[in-house]
């Protein structure tokens, strides 16, 4: 719903229609999740429409028409390509009528490297985001690290201002480390600007292009942290189009970190950026005491967390995956603990039994409760139940992955949770 209301005169600025998506979860015969497989969504005149790679829960997010630069081409299928062989969905469904399921006959494709990318606005206004990054970053790494050991963790970093400043980008490649990363971020600092716009395309093409993500990867994610939009001439609009396509072929999720000084206009840009490359869209607010004030997100309600803790749990919900021989706890305490850094707080106002569950289970609501979702660990909607008067309902979940997922519903306008499992 972000193009309706106070967004939708700036689907026009950005030529951006984020509407039409097909998810595609992929997995392997024990349905553990599949990590970091190519996914396509394909035209009947055999033209890729859309081209990503499946992220630590095994789901591929392919959008339909997104820069409405498609001609209206018929969607024949979405094809997997795994060891030289294709897998297909002939005739899929939209994310509004459910989720399209492939298994592969393979096993547990485990992968531990993971790329972590800066890309930083060092225009004027940025001192204290940047003076954040040089105390606090290490810090991160080091914690996030410090949660699953098996990771091999890359970190780089591009700075960015605009033409007619000192520099427009400056490139730290990735380094496995993050003391290195840490000394470049030491070296830089805030200064020119003096308009609204930066060249974010250009630090985006620098971190997309020349940085040298790894073939193959758990999870490559772009942090980008800035308060101001790229220029809108139509010539930088288109490239950053192509920009958020490459990102896509190269499995890059892209994660604004949006700061003091941002408008409506680029909070749009900002949002559907995370939602092309199957990312998130996070934001400072004025709790941080970082930048001048900002402004508040157009959205029902949000969680106030400190940013290291932020960028943390962001890390782990996004490399987490669940071993191949896996076996949930059976004790519901031990189930809540079991995964620390997710986003939900888990209240016992649901009922939720058997848990874990290898297939079906019953969901009990509170009273007065009129939608049930069911999310995945990074929050992300997988099912919408409407309610009539029922309070319990039966809910399968033999197509999905192993691992964990969150039952949510609204009790007079507060957001409770639960945690699920499914374990076989």
């Amino acid at each position: 719903d972000i193009t309706k209301i106070e967004f939708s005169q700036h689907k026009t600025t950005w030529k951006m229609n984020p509407l039409f998506r097909y998810t595609a979860q992929v997995t392997n015969e024990t349905n553990n999740p599949m990590v970091d497989i190519v996914v396509k969504l394909m035209a009947k005149n055999k033209s890729i429409l859309w081209e990503t790679h499946t992220d630590n829960t095994g789901k591929a997010e392919l959008w339909y028409d997104i820069f409405s630069d498609s001609g209206k081409q018929l969607i024949s299928h979405i094809e997997v390509l795994y060891n030289n062989i294709k897998y297909t969905v002939n005739t899929p469904k939209p994310f509004s009528n459910g989720i399209n399921f492939i298994q592969l006959p393979v096993v547990c494709n485990a992968i531990n490297t993971v790329d972590i990318a800066f890309v930083v606005d060092a225009t004027g206004s940025m001192g204290d985001e940047i003076q954040y990054l040089k105390e606090e970053l290490k810090d991160v790494i080091g914690k996030a690290q410090a949660q699953n050991n098996q990771l091999k963790i890359n970190t780089g970093a591009v700075f960015y201002k605009d033409l007619g400043d000192d520099y427009l980008t400056k490139l730290h490649d990735f380094d496995s480390d993050i003391n290195l990363t840490q000394k470049f971020i030491n070296e830089q600092f805030a200064g020119g600007g003096g308009d609204f716009p930066e060249s974010l395309d250009e630090a985006l093409a620098v971190a997309i292009r020349e940085m040298h993500w790894q073939s193959q990867a758990r999870a490559r994610i772009l942090f980008l942290v800035l308060d101001a939009p790229p220029h809108t001439d139509i010539n930088i609009i288109n490239r950053m189009h192509d920009l958020i396509k490459e990102a896509n072929q190269k499995g890059i999720r892209i994660i604004p970190v949006a700061s003091s000084g941002i408008d409506k206009s680029t909070e749009f840009l900002l949002r559907s950026l995370s939602l092309a490359t199957n990312g998130t869209y996070t934001f400072l607010t004025d709790h941080s005491g970082i930048g001048n004030a900002h402004l508040a997100p157009s959205t029902d309600s949000f969680k106030v967390e400190l940013i290291n803790d932020l960028l943390i749990r962001l890390i782990q919900q996004y490399t987490y995956i669940p071993a191949c021989n896996y076996t949930a706890k059976k004790d519901t305490n031990a189930l809540n603990n079991e995964n620390p850094y997710n986003m939900y707080d888990v209240t016992d106002n649901i009922k939720v039994y058997p848990n874990p569950t290898a297939d079906k289970c019953y969901v009990e609501m509170p009273q007065g409760t009129e939608k049930v979702f069911l999310a995945d660990l990074s929050g992300k909607l997988l099912n919408e139940i409407q309610l009539v008067e029922q309070r319990k309902i039966e809910l399968s979940l033999a197509q999905y992955p192993v691992g964990i997922y969150f039952i949510r519903c609204k009790k007079q306008e507060i957001w409770i949770t639960e945690k699920l499992v499914v374990s076989r």
